[in-house]
């Protein structure tokens, strides 16, 4: 496998809108342009994307930097959040929780304000405390450690561990925590006014033989990404998210 640096996939177009890939890959209805059979499709074959492990060509270039070799449980705890002094709001309506003490619909609930009103608040649940309680090939987001107050979550790609790719197989974070998106032209749909989809997984994926980077360092512009309709690991251009 050859490393291109610096390629960006060619259907992306920075022009287009877009949503969030989280929505997708945490199992909503797919609202942002990527048909579930895509989705489907791109977890299969990325987990089988690798051979046989007789060819040298079937492995990968080097190991990621980053990848999961093993499943972990998550903290279990869960650091507390901020009260909410909410006697400054003309309008209450859009405050859902005070307290992490109004939060009793999950585990671990925490009271968050939102971050664009400072009168609308939202309940925070842990997603997961393993991957055994996320479904399919999901995996568990771990927060950093039980003071963190940030919620452990599923999310769906096409893979848990290394075991899950096949022999050479790593099975790596694709854009987890970049709060990016990649509109692509191809996901541009008329229910959302012309907004774009993102086709960037931002999950755990398998990687192919077909990836053109492995790590950051592959890539002199763009993130290295894990694209849903390439089904391999290529340099993408990830715009900030919306807010």
């Amino acid at each position: 496998m050859n490393i291109v640096r610096g390629s960006t996939a060619a259907l992306l177009l920075l022009g287009c809108g877009g949503e969030l890939r989280e929505n997708l890959v945490d199992g909503d209805d797919g609202s942002d342009g990527l048909s579930e059979e895509v989705l489907e499709s791109a977890v299969t074959d990325s987990s089988s994307s690798y051979l046989d492990n007789e060819s040298p060509d079937t492995c990968a270039a080097r190991v990621p930097e980053v990848h999961r070799p093993s499943s972990t449980s998550c903290p279990a705890t869960r650091g507390a959040g901020d009260p909410i002094d909410a006697t400054a709001c003309p309008n209450v309506s859009s405050l859902q929780c005070l307290s992490d003490a109004d939060c009793t619909e999950g585990i671990n609930g925490r009271c968050f304000l939102n971050a664009n009103s400072s009168c609308v608040s939202d309940c925070s649940y842990d997603g997961c405390l393993s991957d055994s309680d996320c479904s399919g090939q999901g995996a568990c987001i771990c927060r950093s450690s039980g003071s963190d107050s940030t919620a452990n979550i599923c999310l769906a790609g096409s893979c848990r561990t290394a075991t899950d790719c096949g022999p050479c197989g790593y099975c790596s974070p694709s854009l987890i925590d970049a709060g990016c998106f990649c509109p692509s032209s191809l996901l541009c749909t008329n229910d959302l006014g012309g907004a774009c989809g993102d086709v960037c997984g931002h999950a755990y994926f398998c990687h192919t033989v077909t990836d053109t980077c492995v790590d950051a360092i592959d890539c002199s512009v763009g993130a290295c990404g894990y694209n849903i309709l390439a089904k391999s690991w290529s340099c993408e251009s990830c715009n900030a998210a919306p807010p």
